[in-house]
């Protein structure tokens, strides 16, 4: 009979899928982001849309982009975890918003128009006492200063873009007086 020398087997587990948790909302504008997390501190490897993101391990990770997001984590042993469950992340575009149009200088007591291509905008001055606009953008000036007027376009997701305009409104001048002399 032959003997045959005894081989040891370790089998390693494999550890759970990570658990990932979003630290905001996972829907935004262009420009913000959410930090995904999860408590495993090793090993981790971040995927977007099921392709590998280079070169991140960590436990945290700020997304800016839209895309599908899962982690899988490594043992110590090498196993690999199944993946999480996704976050999905939507980016949703900024609106463009044209400039405002129409005179910068503006006497008291006078009205001017002013105007942007962009349509659906909201219009607010950021001193009514020194001028306040309507909301077809008709600015009356009240009193000497300077004042801002701005105009926001809000987009259907609820992102919004404002675009601004100084305006200075000058005093009337003083009404002279006629004397008769003589």
């Amino acid at each position: 009979s032959l003997v045959s020398d005894q081989i040891e087997v370790i089998a390693n587990t494999t550890p759970a899928a990570p658990v990932l948790k979003a630290a905001t909302a996972t829907t935004f504008c262009d420009g913000g982001s959410v930090k995904l997390t999860t408590s495993n501190t090793t090993g981790n490897e971040w995927f977007k849309d099921g392709v590998l993101i280079n070169a991140v391990t960590g436990s945290s990770y700020t997304v800016t982009t839209s895309g599908s997001y899962t982690l899988k984590a490594a043992s110590t042993a090498g196993c690999i975890s199944g993946t999480s469950l996704p976050i999905v992340v939507t980016v949703n575009p900024m609106p463009t918003v044209a400039p405002i149009t129409g005179a910068d200088i503006v006497c008291a007591t006078s009205s001017t128009q002013l105007s942007s291509a962009s349509n659906g905008g909201v219009w607010t001055s950021t001193n009514n006492g020194i001028a306040s606009i309507n909301g077809n953008g008709l600015l009356q000036a009240l009193s000497a200063g300077t004042v801002t007027i701005n105009y926001t376009i809000t987009n259907p997701s609820g992102c919004a873009v404002t675009t601004s305009k100084s305006i200075t409104v000058t005093a009337l001048p003083v009404k002279p007086s006629i004397t008769a002399a003589g």
